[in-house]
């Protein structure tokens, strides 16, 4: 197969990636993924206000996260992810569907060197491996996330610890960043290299390099 294009790989946020609109700022502060979901079908079919105003919250408190918890176990995924600093911004993160829907992701901040970036997960760093924090002078190309991304938190030992191989391994995780837009797609090229997955957007990714 042919290489990925260039125009995917090399791309890199613009420099609007930290004066985005109001509305994506706060939806990608709430931490839990089962509220982001809910936040945003309300907010598609205009009735937000049928939500309790602590739904909108970054984080819920230990007995909101408890009740929130004991309606489905899913509904925790995200909400153990340690909380971000005042300039910290989640640009990419991986949801995998086990039983508490765990979630593992990437903040970025501005630095005087640049730009600084942390892997995190929602076990204190017990699931990831290497190096989780680094700094760059420019914002990280979508390859540069990928790699860095896969290498910290490994998905194809994920899924495998999981007995998934091939098309499973699609339905296990749910990628997404508001700030690459191919973040998803590159993923699911990933997993097609290393886990046998036949995804329909390998012909036009190619493989991972």
């Amino acid at each position: 197969m042919k290489p990925l294009a260039p125009t995917h790989d090399d791309v890199r946020p613009s420099d609007g990636l930290f004066s985005l609109s109001a509305e994506t700022l706060w939806l990608a502060s709430v931490k839990g993924a089962a509220r982001r979901a809910l936040i945003e079908q309300a907010c598609a079919e205009d009735r937000l206000e049928e939500l309790h105003p602590n739904f909108f919250n970054v984080a819920l408190t230990e007995d909101e996260r408890a009740q929130w918890g004991r309606m489905h176990p899913g509904n925790l995924g995200g909400e153990f992810l340690p909380n971000r600093k005042p300039t910290e911004l989640e640009i990419a993160r991986i949801a995998i569907h086990s039983t508490t829907q765990d979630v593992v992701s990437v903040y970025a901040r501005r630095v005087k060197s640049g730009f600084f970036y942390r892997i995190v997960d929602e076990y204190s760093g017990e699931t990831l491996e290497g190096r989780t924090q680094f700094r760059r002078r420019r914002q990280m190309t979508q390859a540069d996330l990928v790699t860095a991304f896969m290498t910290a938190w490994p998905l194809d030992e994920v899924c495998l610890g999981n007995d998934l191989m091939g098309e499973e391994t699609l339905n296990f995780c749910e990628p997404f960043s508001a700030y690459y837009p191919d973040f998803a797609a590159r993923i699911r090229a990933y997993l097609s290299e290393h886990c046998g997955a036949a995804d329909e957007d390998e012909d036009e990714l190619g493989d991972l390099e």
